[in-house]
C-alpha cells in the first residue's frame, strides 16, 4: 500500500489519533477528578480496551492469513517470527504466549461465533468474556442447527452483562451440556427404536 493510501486509510489514522490523545494527557490529571467520575471513566476505558482488543484480533487474523499464504508461496512473509504470535511478540512486549493466545482466540471467534466480535468491538463485552463464549460455542455438537447456535450465543451475550467470569463459565458449560444431552437422548431413542425393529423382524 502506498504512502498516500495509508494517509487516507481509516485504521492508521485511528490508531495515531488515539495514541496522540492519550500522550497529550498526563496520568497525574486523574488526581483532579471526583471519585464518581473516576469510576465512570474507568468503565469507559475498559470498554475502549475491549474495542482495541477486537481490532488487535482482526489484525492478528490478517497476519495469520498472510503467513499461511506465504507458506504456500503466495505473497511475502509477514515478519521474522516462526509464527504469527512470535512476530507480534517481537514487535512489542515479548509476550509470546499472550500473542499466541490472541491469534488462537481471534481465529476461534471468527470460526465459531456470529455476534461476539461485534459485541467486543462495540465495547459491550470483554476479551475474556468473548473467549468464554467462543470456547462454549466450539463445544456444541456438530448437529446443532445454526438457529440453535445463534440462540445459544445470544443467551450467553445477555448473561455476560450480569454474571461474573466464573458464573459465565458455569452458565456456558450448562448450556453446552444441555445441547449435548439433547443430542445424546435423541441418538439413544433412535438406537432403541432400531433395536426393537430388529427384535420384531
Amino acid at each position: 500500500m502506498s504512502v498516500a493510501a495509508l494517509d487516507t486509510h481509516p485504521v492508521p489514522s485511528c490508531v495515531r489519533s488515539a495514541r496522540e490523545s492519550f500522550s497529550a494527557v498526563p496520568t497525574s490529571a486523574w488526581d483532579g477528578l471526583e471519585t464518581g467520575e473516576v469510576r465512570r471513566l474507568v468503565g469507559e476505558l475498559s470498554r475502549l480496551e475491549s474495542q482495541v482488543a477486537a481490532h488487535k484480533m482482526a489484525a492478528a487474523r490478517v497476519l495469520e492469513k498472510a503467513r499461511k499464504a506465504a507458506a504456500n508461496g503466495d505473497g511475502p512473509r509477514p515478519g521474522t517470527g516462526t509464527s504469527t504470535g512470535a512476530t507480534i511478540s517481537i514487535d512489542f512486549g515479548g509476550d509470546r504466549s499472550g500473542a499466541d493466545a490472541l491469534v488462537n482466540t481471534a481465529e476461534r471467534i471468527e470460526e465459531q461465533t456470529t455476534l461476539t466480535e461485534a459485541a467486543l468491538a462495540a465495547g459491550e463485552i470483554t476479551m475474556k468474556q468473548a473467549d468464554i463464549l467462543s470456547r462454549a460455542l466450539a463445544k456444541l455438537p456438530e448437529d446443532v442447527t445454526s438457529e440453535q447456535r445463534l440462540m445459544c450465543e445470544k443467551t450467553l451475550l445477555k448473561d455476560a452483562q450480569k454474571l461474573t467470569l466464573k458464573d459465565l463459565r458455569r452458565r456456558a458449560a450448562r448450556i453446552t451440556e444441555t445441547y449435548r444431552k439433547t443430542t445424546d437422548e435423541v441418538d439413544a431413542d433412535e438406537d432403541e427404536v432400531l433395536r426393537k425393529k430388529e427384535e420384531a423382524a
